[in-house]
């Protein structure tokens, strides 16, 4: 007797289940796309004030356009981190 009456519970809590899986999906994909777009508005805003040429477009005539770096010193640690 106790199962007949405990059957239709279990039945709804399955449901219940189900539909809060599909809901935190949608609920993902939108908070993700919402933080994604916001992220990289906030980022454009900050460069464009900043007038930050983070790239580098602006090619501006030069005689080279190498940029220098201080030179490595070979050793067995530099070969294993090449990158």
């Amino acid at each position: 007797m106790l199962d007949a009456i405990k059957l239709p519970f279990v039945l709804l809590w399955r449901g219940w289940k189900k539909f809060a899986h599909v809901l935190g999906i949608i609920n993902t994909r939108i908070l993700l796309t919402v933080s994604y777009f916001v992220i990289i508005a906030l980022a454009w805003v900050g460069t464009t004030l900043a007038r930050a040429d983070l790239i580098d477009r602006r090619m501006t005539p030069k005689p080279s356009f190498y940029h220098p770096r201080e030179p490595m010193q070979p050793s067995l640690e530099s070969a294993r981190r090449s990158f």
